[in-house]
């Protein structure tokens, strides 16, 4: 009876706590768990609109002071909207550094236009966090125009004894990108690669390595140019049809996807980024593989079927497609090994000036839909490729009147700019000029 008893209250006490205990609990948990969102809500909603617009013209009015010193050559106040650390005396440099560069290269701007397209506000203890994009179109003194679109930029603004003040700052607009990758170059800043940020900032080295930097673009005025070595691709063994190479729709391309990504091909990431996969496609395209006017479905269908490409067979091949592409295609050193030594079907180029400071290469030697490819001095490859798509020198180093299109960044603008952010007197650049080839289809 006894045993019948206690097996009963234990029967009775699992039933209680199933039917009523268990349940109190669950709405007491969903209970906490609503007062945290709530709580949530409330920390987002505590960023009131006031400190949103306070927070934006901060940015408004750092970005805008940085354009128009451009214009004047005046240097950048920042004492009334930086609050010091580590981050903003790296800004500050860059703006040191950026404004000097466009004066002695002769890329200073007569106007420019620029429009946010977002921003996203955080609010993080007492501090904004702000993110946001947007659009920039400039003009340089000599009416050449350059433009880079989608520019992101982050910053993280503080309060200080009842005022607001930027503590970082962030952007990649391509000069302070090539900046940026100077310094890590030269091992004042440890890089985040995978997200493109700068996790560590050497300050006691950084003033002198951008006085450097500053002289290294002085020394380019100095510089006497040599007769470039030239290299010519081997004759021919194959027997496939031949097209001209047509520079104006290689151009007309640049053009057209300088500022954004053709879906019809993938998008490189990783160490290089897109840079020569995009050259590949102008070259495509001036080899005829795509014409002004041509519908996604038309460049589709040429892609598919490997027209001016080579079969993607090989990962060895000049090809690309929507989901991959061979190493000459998307490689720097590859595309220049590739073209300069082909004797069969694919592009072919004479290359020149390969392993020398970029003033041997005069402006004059220079045309539309030719590929430059650079490197500072003291790097054992090449590293990044561009496309011109204008040229128009006045005289021997007037490289400030020939522009470049490129991706990663994806943008347009003078090759004097592309120059001193690769080392001024320390970057070496060569040219692919290409020829006439052969491809199956």
């Amino acid at each position: 009876m006894n045993k019948k008893n206690n097996a009963s209250k234990v029967i009775l006490a699992i039933l209680l706590f199933v039917f009523i205990l268990l349940p109190e609990k669950i709405i007491l948990a969903e209970e906490n768990l609503s007062k945290s969102n709530q709580t949530t809500d409330i920390s987002e909603q505590y960023l009131k609109e006031s400190e949103k617009t306070t927070a934006l013209n901060l940015c408004n009015h750092l970005l805008t002071r940085q354009f128009n010193a451009l214009i004047t050559g005046n240097d950048v106040e920042t004492r009334d909207i930086f609050y010091e650390s580590d981050n903003t005396i790296l800004y500050n440099q860059f703006l040191r550094w950026r404004i000097k560069q466009s004066q002695v290269m002769h890329t200073s701007w007569s106007s420019y236009d620029y429009n946010l397209l977002n921003v996203d506000y955080v609010k993080d203890a007492e501090n904004i966090l702000i993110h946001g994009s947007f659009n920039l179109k400039y003009t340089y003194t000599n009416g050449l125009e350059g433009r880079q679109d989608n520019i992101n930029f982050d910053a993280r603004v503080k309060s200080v004894d009842n005022n607001y003040l930027i503590e970082s700052f962030n952007i990649d607009e391509v000069m302070f990108d090539d900046f940026i990758s100077t310094l890590n170059y030269e091992n004042v800043i440890d890089m985040d690669v995978t997200n493109h940020k700068v996790k560590n900032i050497n300050i006691n080295d950084i003033n002198t390595v951008v006085d450097n930097m500053l002289m290294q673009i002085e020394l380019t005025n100095e510089l006497v140019s040599q007769e470039p070595n030239i290299i010519q691709p081997p004759l021919l063994k194959t027997r496939a049809s031949q097209y001209s190479y047509n520079s104006a729709n290689g151009v007309a391309y640049a053009n057209e996807y300088a500022y954004s990504n053709n879906p019809c091909f993938y998008t490189a990431a990783g160490d290089g980024g897109d840079c020569t996969n995009f050259i590949s496609q102008c070259i495509w395209a001036a080899y005829g593989g795509w014409n002004p006017g041509d519908s996604i479905t038309t460049m589709t269908n040429n892609i598919n079927n490997r027209v001016r490409m080579m079969p993607s067979t090989t990962l060895s091949n000049w090809f690309g497609h929507q989901y991959g592409a061979g190493t000459p295609w998307e490689s720097v050193n590859d595309l220049w090994n590739f073209a300069t030594l082909n004797s069969g079907t694919g592009p072919r180029a004479s290359g020149s000036n390969n392993n020398s400071v970029y003033k041997n290469l005069v402006a004059f030697a220079i045309s539309s839909g030719d590929v430059l490819q650079v490197k500072r001095s003291g790097d054992a490859k090449y590293r990044h490729s561009v496309y011109v798509i204008f040229s128009s020198p006045k005289f021997s180093d007037d490289y400030n009147n020939i522009i470049v299109a490129q991706h990663s960044k994806n943008t347009t603008r003078a090759l004097s700019d592309l120059i001193s952010g690769w080392g001024g007197a320390d970057c070496y650049m060569r040219k692919l000029t290409f020829n006439s080839a052969q491809f199956d289809k």
